[in-house]
């Protein structure tokens, strides 16, 4: 919340929303949020190569981490998770696999 009040955008900004809580998406498996760990053992990593080790703050590490704040998961109508993409792939490069699902 201070970051949001004093930070960004500031000014005293105070959401007229509801917050939810922080919740952990990589480290210890007690840990982790369900629906990450779910989000996690449904879909290999979104690189082939492990993240940036000097910017890694969690442990253990584990190959399918997510490695940022806007790592994207597609899931189907039924629930079925169908691809992961990095929190690099801008949303436009998602759009050809979204319309092939809704296709299907």
């Amino acid at each position: 919340m201070n970051c949001i009040t004093y930070v960004q955008p500031g000014n005293g900004f105070m959401p007229n929303f509801q917050l939810f809580q922080r919740s952990n998406v990589n480290g210890p498996v007690s840990t982790i949020n369900p629906i990450f760990a779910w989000l996690k053992s449904g879909c290999g990593p979104s690189s082939p190569t492990l993240i940036a080790t000097d910017l890694i703050s969690w442990t253990p590490v584990l190959y399918n981490d997510i490695e940022g704040n806007f790592a994207k998961f597609l899931i189907s109508k039924s629930g079925k998770l169908v691809r992961r993409y990095s929190s690099t792939t801008m949303v436009q490069d998602i759009a050809g696999d979204i319309s092939d699902l809704l296709n299907e």
